[in-house]
């Protein structure tokens, strides 16, 4: 393993979702996506992710939590009463 140096960079939270991400979770919503190809787009993500990760030098990588496909935030809306989501003005 490689030495960090003193004071390592990390991340913290979700890497940006690319618009194919969106574009695969609703075709694996609708059916259309199968096991292995919600499993390669994650990983696909996921490559991106630490790629940027790389590209911008951080020393502790992430697979960017682009497997959570309801989102963190999302899942307090499920047990917090009286807030709901406001749906994203994204064409997807």
């Amino acid at each position: 393993m490689a030495e960090l140096p003193l004071i390592p960079s990390s991340v913290v939270g979700s890497h940006g979702k690319p618009g194919w991400w969106f574009a695969g979770v609703k075709a694996h919503e609708a059916g259309e996506f199968g096991p292995a190809d919600l499993e390669e787009m994650m990983d696909d993500a996921a490559n991106t992710a630490i790629r940027d990760m790389e590209d911008a030098g951080i020393d502790i990588l992430t697979d960017g939590e682009v497997r959570r496909l309801d989102g963190y935030v999302d899942s307090y809306y499920a047990i917090i009463k009286g807030i709901e989501a406001i749906p994203a003005r994204r064409k997807a």
